[in-house]
């Protein structure tokens, strides 16, 4: 099945709800993709199959839900902490909480996730059979990453996958503000009904390479404290 990926004009593609300037007729027309989809902030995104499987080639980066609503963003750690321990606690921020970082995705705390709205039309967060699936599909965590420092003699992002070293956000108490980590990167997957936590991938740089796990959040407050980013796959 085919994705949304824009407007079309003149050979040109426009996001959903870009602005333009029309002078005399213009004809749009709705551009769909096998291989991209579009998010509702206009973000267009490509992707591929690996081990059968189609996933996005990006972090997603949007603020909006796909019903269209807000994803509350904040711009640094103390602002990320006083919303997640808030009544109102799903959470979206950049990476150091700075936009420079935009070409990473954007991070999103677990309450946003666990929503099911965050992924556009026809995605979804990966269950942890699907990261699994991903990981076998492979030879290492070396093959997924890409322009990461120091690790990976043989190479990286055979696959091209093409995931980056974007770290995450961490509160590590009730009270204390948020912080950066740009260490590894860990992307969320959806929940483990048996061990009754969220499920997230983690890559990290080990010895002579990468490392990649699934892990079950376990911080001071799981459902809402932490920060990672998203990838998709189709569904």
């Amino acid at each position: 099945t085919s994705s949304f990926a824009g407007w079309t004009a003149g050979g040109i593609t426009y996001a959903c709800g870009q602005e333009v300037t029309i002078t005399g007729n213009l004809t749009l027309s709705a551009k769909y993709s096998a291989t991209e989809v579009m998010d509702n902030d206009g973000n267009l995104y490509t992707s591929m199959l690996i081990g059968g499987q189609r996933w996005l080639l990006q972090n997603l980066k949007t603020t909006k839900y796909r019903n269209g609503g807000d994803i509350p963003f904040v711009t640094s750690g103390t602002a990320w902490a006083a919303k997640v321990e808030s009544g109102l606690p799903d959470v979206c921020a950049w990476p150091d909480f700075n936009s420079s970082n935009s070409d990473l995705g954007m991070f999103y705390n677990w309450a946003a996730v666990q929503l099911n709205e965050v992924a556009p039309a026809g995605w979804r967060i990966p269950t942890e059979a699907e990261w699994n699936a991903l990981f076998s599909a492979v030879s290492s965590a070396c093959d997924l990453i890409s322009n990461w420092s120091g690790n990976c003699s043989g190479g990286q992002n055979s696959s091209g996958f093409s995931l980056f070293q974007s770290g995450n956000i961490y509160q590590t108490a009730e009270g204390e503000p948020a912080y950066y980590n740009n260490s590894g990167a860990c992307v969320w997957g959806a929940t483990n009904v048996a061990k009754s936590s969220p499920a997230y991938a983690r890559f990290q740089g080990v010895p002579g390479g990468v490392g990649a796990w699934i892990y079950y959040d376990s911080g001071f407050n799981p459902f809402l404290a932490n920060g990672f980013a998203i990838r998709c796959v189709k569904e």
